[in-house]
């Protein structure tokens, strides 16, 4: 296995043309050089760039044989050829060598395990992966089959395991650098000032949105396919976070009884900022362990901690019927706090806010949150405890169009958590000093 990795226009697609063409004359009697990626056409680039080195090298003309779709090796018959995308079709090869291109567009895994697993009969073959980064993540899986290879690459360059079987070469920036540096380029593009020009690179990020220029200009994996937040932008509203009992606080809460995540956010109106406190609760255990199947999240928990922090905050944070109501506004998704056994309802006193998590307020909400962020208006506090887990909540989040109203949160797969992020977007739009109007008006019980 060889991955070689840079950002785009570096020259891969020639060298891994190069490759091929060196194994096709070289490798024996009947050998198979197969092209792969997510589709034909895709897999035919680097066909095609053998294809014009063949047509412009006179001693290649001679040994090799042109056809449409095919390079024949006139005295090994030994052929290259792109093949497509489709894995129960490729059974019944028998490859010296697959070159798979731009694996982070891969689907699915099921064609790089048929092509890896055709070897057996051949003498050192190779799989050469030649890709520019992608998302860690795809809706099928938990972790992409190009992330997951470039971590064992790193820990096998590291030593920690050792496998002489593999072999990897990566040209890429630190996943914390400034994508706007100059500097920072040159990392991920070892061809830059030669074939890769610095000022179509200067002219394009200012029009390129962050996660693509990480991606296919830096070489960087990012959790999702889209940013949500601009890098930088919520460490920006990092700072010491005091919550002033005399004044009015609104609570988000983004409870999930069936999976394993619950969050409750406190933002308080501070002046010109909203101060902000989360907390989380989350199953502690290993995935497909026992204990994590049989963890059930702490309710009674939960339900004290909302009653705590009436008795803490009395100040009142809404009025219904234009009647102030003490105590804290409770937002939370109708089809969440109010569909579980977290009965407050039953209770009197609380000023409880039921919001559809698919409907307009959510998409007003978010904007709002947004724009507060990009202002510097939220404030949080690094230090608390569960700061760390609403800023991986929060970077886990894709925008989603929602028609032409805007777009609201959503999680890229299932494993990844976003309930901090929800409750923290629902806390502060209802802290802010006009907040968006809720569809389902409050009541107080």
């Amino acid at each position: 296995m060889a991955l070689y990795a840079t950002a785009r226009k570096n020259g891969k697609s020639s060298l891994a043309a190069g490759l091929a063409l060196a194994a096709l004359v070289t490798e024996g009697e009947g050998g198979q050089i197969i092209s792969a990626a997510a589709d034909r056409d895709q897999a035919k680039l680097i066909f095609n760039y053998a294809k014009t080195m063949v047509a412009l090298d006179p001693t290649l003309s001679e040994e090799i044989r042109v056809y449409a779709h095919v390079l024949e090796h006139k005295t090994s018959k030994s052929i290259y050829r792109a093949v497509s995308s489709e894995a129960y079709t490729k059974e019944g090869l028998n490859p010296n060598l697959v070159v798979a291109d731009e694996l982070h567009a891969w689907p699915t895994r099921e064609l790089f395990d048929v092509l890896q697993l055709a070897f057996g009969s051949r003498i050192d073959p190779l799989m050469l992966v030649v890709t520019t980064a992608g998302v860690m993540s795809t809706r099928t899986e938990d972790e992409s089959i190009l992330y997951q290879l470039y971590q064992y690459g790193i820990r096998v360059a590291k030593g920690e395991v050792d496998d002489p079987t593999f072999f990897m070469a990566w040209w890429g920036a630190d996943e914390q650098a400034d994508h706007t540096d100059e500097h920072v380029w040159e990392l991920g593009n070892p061809g830059l000032d030669d074939i890769v020009d610095r000022e179509d690179l200067r002219s394009k990020i200012r029009i390129t949105p962050e996660s693509e220029w990480r991606i296919k200009r830096l070489n960087l994996f990012v959790e999702t396919e889209a940013f949500w937040l601009p890098s930088g932008a919520w460490d920006a509203c990092a700072g010491p976070v005091t919550l002033d009992r005399k004044r009015p606080i609104c609570v988000g809460i983004d409870v999930g009884l069936t999976s394993d995540a619950s969050a409750v956010t406190i933002a308080q109106q501070q002046g010109e900022k909203v101060a902000v406190k989360t907390r989380v609760w989350q199953n502690p255990h290993q995935p497909e362990t026992v204990a994590h199947k049989e963890w059930r999240m702490p309710v009674d928990e939960l339900v004290q901690y909302l009653r705590d922090l009436r008795q803490l905050f009395p100040a009142p944070a809404v009025r219904v019927n234009d009647i102030s109501q003490p105590g804290p506004a409770y937002v939370y998704d109708k089809w969440g706090l109010a569909s579980t056994e977290l009965k407050l309802e039953q209770e009197r006193g609380y000023s409880l806010i039921p919001v559809p998590q698919q409907g307009g307020w959510m998409v007003e909400a978010s904007r709002r949150f947004y724009e507060a962020v990009m202002d510097e208006r939220v404030i949080h506090d690094p230090d608390d405890e569960f700061d760390s887990t609403l800023g991986s909540h929060l970077r886990h989040v894709v925008p989603r169009q929602v028609g032409e109203s805007g777009w609201r949160l959503e999680k890229p797969t299932r494993s990844k958590k976003i309930d901090a992020a929800v409750a923290t977007v629902m806390a502060v739009s209802q802290a802010l000093e006009e907040p968006p109007k809720p569809r389902f008006r409050a009541f107080a019980v």
